[in-house]
């Protein structure tokens, strides 16, 4: 185990050799034709950035960082939405088979793949541009266990046998960061289910900038048994499972324990202060389904 470690740290850093290599500012463009993908360097620092085309020269129209990495350790994981969908490790200590839908620079995938050398991760992305910059600007790299689909995510999941994941994680967002509402609806959820296993754990990235928030939070919420949420300088990430019923204090000496066992390189336990279980009665609103959502556009 201890060799596999080093070696795979060292395959990262070898990966990132290029782009460690570049003086700072934008070291790799890529557009699609409707979004501009920038990566930009400041010193260890590297984020994926996306720009509306039409807009090229608009600060205002450059999105908030999709994915950061410290190149100097690539292991640490920046951003508080990806080191907190990590508490899935509470439900599930030992996965054996996840699944990413929105694979962005892919730093949660690769912090999974390295902590957990027997664990398979499926991933979808609907941006080969957003894929390729993964694989040039932020060491990863694809092999037999990590896998990537460039299709869309909610059709890629069904392709898969029932009773399949351990970990369902999703995080996808348009460039400009609209969080897609057919990713929220009744219909969806009971996909997700359909390929957990019974004691799987659902965690999904939210951003309170969409209109439909709260419906949101409450459909996920009345799809599973038991549903917690977390919410702290932006960040809106819920968990849900149904077989686990957490007390805070059990959440959080759960995830002292996993953070003493594995030593990420990130903040862990600390971010349960943040997490509590739903109040279905807070969140209660109407629940978003598959043949109303055109109308929400």
């Amino acid at each position: 185990m201890e060799n596999w470690h080093s070696e795979n740290l060292m395959r990262i850093k070898k990966s990132l050799l290029w782009v460690f290599s570049q003086d700072d500012g934008i070291v790799a463009n890529h557009s699609d034709g409707v979004e501009n993908l920038l990566v930009v360097k400041d010193k260890y620092l590297v984020v994926l950035r996306f720009m509306d085309t039409e807009t090229l020269q608009l600060e205002s129209q450059v999105s908030v960082p999709m994915s950061g990495i410290d190149i100097s350790n690539p292991l640490n994981l920046l951003g508080a939405y990806s080191q907190v969908m990590m508490l899935s490790l509470v439900f599930k200590p030992h996965p054996k088979k996840l699944y990413m839908l929105g694979f962005g620079g892919g730093r949660v995938p690769m912090v999974f793949h390295h902590y957990f050398p027997d664990l398979l991760i499926e991933s979808s992305e609907l941006s080969e541009g957003v894929v390729q910059l993964a694989e040039i600007c932020f060491g990863i790299v694809f092999d037999a266990r990590m896998k990537i689909a460039l299709k869309n995510g909610r059709e890629h999941l069904a392709t898969f046998p029932e009773r399949h994941f351990d970990i369902i994680l999703l995080d996808s967002f348009s460039g400009m960061g609209a969080h897609p509402n057919e990713l929220s609806t009744v219909e969806f959820y009971q996909l997700c289910k359909s390929r957990m296993t019974d004691d799987a754990v659902l965690a999904t990235n939210l951003i309170d900038n969409n209109p439909y928030h709260q419906q949101k939070i409450a459909t996920l919420c009345a799809a599973f048994n038991f549903s917690y949420h977390y919410e702290y300088n932006g960040v809106t990430i819920i968990f849900a499972s149904d077989v686990d019923n957490f007390s805070q204090d059990d959440f959080r000496k759960k995830a002292v324990e996993i953070a003493k066992q594995y030593q990420f390189e990130f903040p862990y336990s600390e971010n349960t202060k943040y997490l509590s279980a739903c109040d279905t009665e807070t969140f209660a609103s109407a629940l978003l389904q598959d043949e109303s959502i055109e109308s929400l556009s």
